[in-house]
């Protein structure tokens, strides 16, 4: 709370600020409190789910020689290159992309989320009616057969940029979709 003070504070400074805590000073209409909870968000969201994700993806890799192998292939190719720092090489870490989504399908950070139907839908002869609350499962998606062969099988093939192509829609939904999507989405 003391930091959000400071900030009111020096709010000409602040409005100059491209940072996240500047950005949700000028939104109209939110609270002191409101500024506290989205930061707290952003830090314990964003912190945990991270946590988890490198944390299983690490677990898989290194419980797979052969992807193993392949990931340390990747990085002793890239370094090879003049590089300025090691940072700049996590771009270009397409197989080591392909294990941490992988890890992603197998262990979401999310296992499901809600969303509000915005018109009447029939599923299989089910109607759901408009303005209804709905449940989406992560975890059913990601192991559903009929989208994934072998769906307990750990196989970073299944995200190279071929397969990823050929793949329905929304059969990925470590990050959910739509609007209201992970903002983690693009920062990972």
């Amino acid at each position: 709370g003391n930091i959000v003070d400071q900030a009111y504070l020096t709010s000409e400074e602040t409005a100059k600020s491209k940072s996240l805590f500047a950005q949700l000073m000028k939104v109209d209409g939110l609270s002191r409190e409101e500024i506290i909870d989205s930061i707290l968000t952003f830090l314990f969201a964003g912190s945990d789910t991270t946590a988890h994700s490198v944390s299983f993806a690490l677990y898989y890799i290194f419980s797979h020689p052969e992807v193993l192998a392949k990931v340390r292939k990747e990085v002793d190719e890239l370094m090879a290159e003049e590089v300025h720092a090691p940072v700049d090489i996590v771009p270009k870490m397409e197989y080591l992309r392909m294990c941490w989504k992988e890890a992603l399908r197998l262990r979401p950070t999310a296992l499901g989320t809600l969303r509000r139907t915005q018109k009447q839908h029939t599923i299989n002869g089910i109607t759901i009616g408009k303005g209804e609350i709905v449940y989406v499962s992560t975890v059913n998606l990601h192991f559903n057969p009929s989208l994934w062969p072998s769906p307990f099988k750990y196989d970073p093939e299944r995200f190279s940029r071929e397969k990823e192509k050929e793949r329905k829609p929304c059969s990925f939904f470590a990050f959910s979709a739509g609007p209201k999507n992970c903002i983690g989405r693009n920062m990972a």
